[in-house]
């Protein structure tokens, strides 16, 4: 009978399943092998009692596993898919799989079908798959240049918001809920820890941003909308690189180009035209993702298109 090894290694935790191909046999849990978030050190001291407790719950020794698929956090930083793969690679038989922790997730979500998804967590990250099967993504590289709408970065922001309505003689609940979590009295020691290496884990502030905001402080009000919002603006740059719904094109009866998109040539004569009568395409629909002005030039084209259409003539600009 064959045996798989499931891993999803976050940040915060990893969390491990054994089984076959119908039944888990065991599952384990522990601390992050991400190196990035910790030493190889405790990576390793992480990772060994994880694989130890799934060993004696199933009885199964990991060298005889047929396969293996790690969904690691951090994927795409070098560093922290190699340690992986050569902790593993000694330790596990069979084939062996790593790759983002938010395409385990995807596939889990819409089972190698179409669709977006936004993984939030301690990071960030945002990633879809086209009805060809082609992968998009935005965002995902990193607590330092992104990581938007993340546990970390709103611990990070909400500092910096909490600092600048210090200085502005503001009032805010997060200031005392801080000091609070950090064991901290004055804002010195609050610098001190912020700025301590290693990195202080912001993620962990949080739940304490999202109390404070349920509680009505507007700083960390202000700290979650723009989590938010910068979070759904990568989905929305994900989701222009997507093709239309195919069931919106296939209820009109438009044809379809290579890439899922409808099919409508831009001639001055007919121009954004697909083979329905009557139904026009431009912009995204019409090319698949691109540059604003394009959605401008294409918009009003269309609309010149249209309207010779309804009114047999045009005195809209092209």
């Amino acid at each position: 009978m064959a045996h798989f090894l499931g891993i999803d290694a976050g940040a915060t935790k990893t969390i491990c399943v054994l089984g076959t191909e119908t039944d888990v046999l065991a599952r384990a849990q522990g601390g992050s092998i991400k190196v990035t978030r910790v030493s190889e050190a405790d990576a390793e001291m992480h990772l060994q009692p994880i694989l130890a407790s799934l060993v004696q719950e199933s009885g199964v020794e990991l060298k005889s596993v047929s396969g293996t698929c790690v969904g690691l956090s951090g994927f795409s930083i070098p560093g922290v898919a190699r340690w992986v793969r050569t902790a593993l690679a000694s330790r596990v038989g069979g084939h062996l799989e790593i790759c983002g922790d938010e395409l385990i997730a995807l596939d889990a979500a819409f089972h190698g079908g179409r669709g977006i998804l936004a993984v939030a967590g301690t990071g960030s990250n945002v990633v879809g798959r086209t009805h060809t099967g082609e992968l998009v993504r935005a965002g995902g590289w990193g607590p330092v240049m992104s990581d938007q709408g993340a546990g970390a970065r709103i611990g990070l922001l909400a500092l910096r918001a909490m600092f600048h309505a210090h200085d502005a003689c503001e009032e805010s609940s997060l200031l005392p809920a801080i000091h609070a979590a950090w064991g901290t009295h004055a804002i010195e020691e609050l610098i001190e820890r912020g700025n301590s290496i290693p990195v202080v884990e912001f993620s962990k502030l949080a739940p304490i941003v999202a109390q404070a905001a349920a509680e009505g402080d507007a700083v960390a009000r202000s700290v979650l909308q723009q989590s938010g919002e910068e979070l759904a603006d990568l989905v929305l740059l994900a989701m222009g690189f997507m093709s239309p719904p195919a069931s919106i094109l296939e209820g009109f009866g438009v044809n379809k180009d290579t890439r899922g998109n409808a099919k409508a040539g831009t001639d001055a004569a007919g121009g954004y035209a697909t083979n329905v009568h009557g139904v026009f395409a431009a912009g995204d629909m019409r090319r698949g993702q691109s540059l604003v002005v394009w959605a401008i030039r294409e918009g009003r084209q269309a609309a010149r298109a249209v309207d010779e259409f309804l009114m047999g003539y045009s005195e809209l600009p092209r």
